[in-house]
């Protein structure tokens, strides 16, 4: 299982927008400094993608809602390739998310979930830039925080 997860990781985490070494620290926000509203449609883009994924449902991504960049990586194919390959073998059948957290950089918020899954709770990270549009998004095993943040 350990070496699925590295696999889950490696695979999301292309899809995600990665920083360049050296880049900004994200810092974590007070309860109080995040927005709701962002933070929802965070939750909603990821609950409804891992939902449409339980039914197999792969549609293509919503440019208007998401990073070119991110909308090309999650094709229908790749998001076949990692529901059927990675996520079901390894966490089953997606139940909800439960928010935890939301770090900040200056090109975008980091919205942290635990994935309520049929086998498993790992991370769900969505990124959203300052346009809101997710530009990130990425399932990896659950640690209580975002390496080199502060």
């Amino acid at each position: 299982m350990k070496a699925s997860f590295a696999v889950i990781f490696f695979l999301i985490l292309t899809f995600a927008c990665v920083k360049n070494p050296g880049s900004e620290t994200p810092i974590k926000l007070a309860q109080n400094e995040v927005n709701s509203t962002q933070m929802m449609l965070a939750s909603d883009y990821a609950s409804g993608l891992l939902s449409n994924w339980n039914s197999g449902v792969f549609n293509p991504i919503d440019e208007s809602k998401v990073s070119s960049k991110l909308a090309k990586n999650l094709s229908p194919e790749s998001q076949k390739a990692i529901s059927e390959q990675q996520i079901n073998p390894n966490f089953g059948r997606f139940i909800q998310l439960v928010y935890v957290e939301t770090y900040k950089s200056s090109k975008e918020y980091i919205y942290r979930f635990k994935g309520v899954f049929e086998r498993g709770e790992p991370e769900v990270r969505i990124s959203v830039d300052k346009d809101n549009k997710v530009s990130g998004f990425l399932i990896a095993p659950w640690t209580n925080y975002i390496p080199g943040s502060s």
